[in-house]
């Protein structure tokens, strides 16, 4: 099987792994699993297309429910022999590795540590859960079949694709807008397109502005609770709450989740204003927090305009509102609204 370089920090390059998929042929085992699901099914499309070229999968390709994993089935399908096909495919989705008991593992890896020439096996994992390296059965895909993660791609690849598709709604965008549409909206290609097509709809000119993506797209708590925290940052107080009362109001953002957010916002805002206080830059502060360049940028420029002692006090409450929540019993969104007057308040001390 073939040697491929695994890192788990590595951002995928999709461009490499398909011209490497095309090079080399299908290979025998596959783990494939990670946040970026549209990458994902592309990758997995071209996959079954090399192997059945002339289109017609006929009964060489076998689709097994990993969510109640039959191994008698995966045993079968394993074995089966190619009928009016050259190659065979078995697709094993939803299998929770990390939960199967050892003598399953045992006889998985069995089986898996013989698969026919003709055989490609790939198990695909939901988007949101990650393989225990630790685990055997982790371990064996990892050495020994194609293990690959598809992660948030990077910015300018990110931006590049954005804007084809908006090109192909007979649409442009400029970067400026393309970048917070990512930021507004997320960096998932997936959770992009059916933004994008709206957007493209809707929008009234040929080009799409920041105004159009305002407007239009789907705003993300961690972008809504930024750009309240920014108003604070700017000093218009009235603006923030407007702002955060309209997040609250949406019956869809959970307390637990927008107070999360907003601890997680707070934290990195203080790592990067301690960050900057210590003469680091921009770069440094994307690659530590794993975050995109331009992200990273309006983090140095909100951060420099927030003391450390804000921005300390500010995590210390969201900290505290996140115990009550779980201990209290207390309402979510009067607790909410109490920790977020406090930290508007803080700011406002500071600056009396």
């Amino acid at each position: 099987m073939a040697d491929y370089k695994k890192n788990k920090d590595n951002i995928l390059n999709y461009k490499n792994e398909i011209n490497r998929l095309t090079a080399g042929g299908p290979q025998r085992l596959y783990l494939i699993y990670g946040p970026e699901d549209y990458l994902k099914e592309k990758y997995i499309e071209k996959m079954v297309s090399l192997c059945f070229p002339d289109g017609e999968t006929g009964f060489g390709f076998t689709k097994i429910d990993g969510t109640n994993l039959n191994l008698l089935d995966l045993e079968e399908a394993v074995n089966s022999v190619p009928f009016l096909s050259e190659r065979t495919y078995v697709e094993v989705r939803g299998a929770d590795l990390n939960r199967l008991k050892e003598s399953d593992v045992e006889r998985i890896i069995q089986l898996l540590s013989d698969i026919p020439d003709y055989c490609t096996v790939n198990f695909v994992l939901p988007s949101e859960y990650d393989p225990d390296a630790r685990k055997k059965l982790t371990k064996f895909f990892l050495t020994k079949g194609v293990a690959l993660k598809f992660t948030h791609q990077t910015q300018g690849a990110l931006l590049e694709w954005i804007t084809r598709r908006f090109a192909a709604q007979k649409k442009s965008i400029s970067m400026e807008a393309a970048q917070r549409l990512m930021f507004i909206s997320g960096d998932i290609m997936s959770t992009l397109i059916p933004e994008i097509e709206k957007i493209a709809a809707y929008a009234k000119g040929t080009n799409i502005t920041v105004d159009d993506v305002n407007k239009i797209a789907n705003h993300i708590p961690e972008a809504d609770i930024f750009d309240a925290i920014d108003l604070i940052a700017e000093k218009k107080y009235n603006q923030a709450a407007e702002a955060f009362a309209v997040l609250l109001n949406d019956k869809s953002n959970e307390p637990m989740l927008i107070t999360a957010v907003m601890g997680m916002q707070f934290k990195r805002l203080y790592f990067a204003r301690t960050a900057l206080d210590a003469g680091m830059n921009a770069e440094y502060i994307m690659d530590a927090l794993k975050i995109k360049d331009f992200v990273a940028r309006k983090m140095c420029r909100t951060g420099r305009e927030l003391s450390p002692e804000f921005l300390q006090s500010a995590v210390e409450i969201c900290a505290d509102t996140d115990y009550k929540l779980k201990s209290s019993g207390l309402n979510g969104q009067d607790l909410i609204r109490d920790a977020f007057s406090r930290i508007i308040a803080g700011d406002m001390i500071t600056h009396a």
